[in-house]
């Protein structure tokens, strides 16, 4: 279970301190939504914080994955941690990581929907949540940056565009990102839906 908590206080300071000493963590560790400040409803201004513990969260998901587990007949193997503000989720399952991943990543980016909903629900804030399989999105990334760098180097050495194949947001950024820094070429993405992806250009 989340626990939802609510402090207030006349100031914003106040209402924070009595929530790191009911949580005994520090603010890096809660999630925190400043609900209302106002001196119009009151005699003297009044601040509101309502208070999520990321701990909270972190057993939240070892026991979603557990059961998750159980019903599916799965064993899997689970990680969860918090890392610069987002929850990542390692999972490991040797015998069914195809069957978990799925062609393209299509089960694995469904699960992570499914999970970031789930939260969204308990929570009633969006969560920053990253589930990856066996490093398979690492893997997909690093197969990514490989194969743009070498189509980069072709449209410097041809000095002519070249248009990639389709690409969800998630892979066009990672290549934007990559690309941003080279000299002598530039990203842009172009088309729609299911059609849209990155043509790389020279730059003179």
């Amino acid at each position: 279970m989340i626990e939802r908590k609510k402090f207030e206080a006349k100031n914003k300071d106040e209402a924070l301190k009595q929530a790191l000493d009911y949580f005994k963590t520090d603010i890096d560790n809660l999630i925190i939504d400043e609900e209302y400040i106002s001196g119009k409803l009151f005699k003297s201004p009044k601040c509101i914080l309502s208070v999520i513990s990321y701990n909270d969260i972190v057993n939240y998901l070892r026991k979603y994955f557990k059961d998750l587990s159980e019903k599916m007949n799965i064993p899997m193997q689970q990680e969860v941690k918090l890392q610069d503000d987002i929850i990542q989720v390692m999972i490991v399952s040797p015998e069914y990581n195809q069957n978990l991943i799925g062609k393209n990543g299509k089960n694995l980016d469904s699960l992570q929907s499914i999970v970031r909903q789930s939260l969204l629900v308990q929570t009633g804030i969006p969560i920053k949540i990253n589930i990856d399989i066996s490093n398979y999105k690492q893997k997909k990334i690093n197969r990514l940056e490989n194969s743009a760098r070498k189509i980069a180097k072709e449209v410097i050495n041809t000095k002519e565009d070249i248009a990639l194949d389709p690409m969800n947001s998630y892979e066009r950024r990672i290549i934007h990102t990559m690309i941003q820094d080279m000299e002598h070429v530039t990203t842009e993405s172009t088309g729609e839906g299911k059609e849209r992806h990155i043509v790389m250009k020279y730059v003179p």
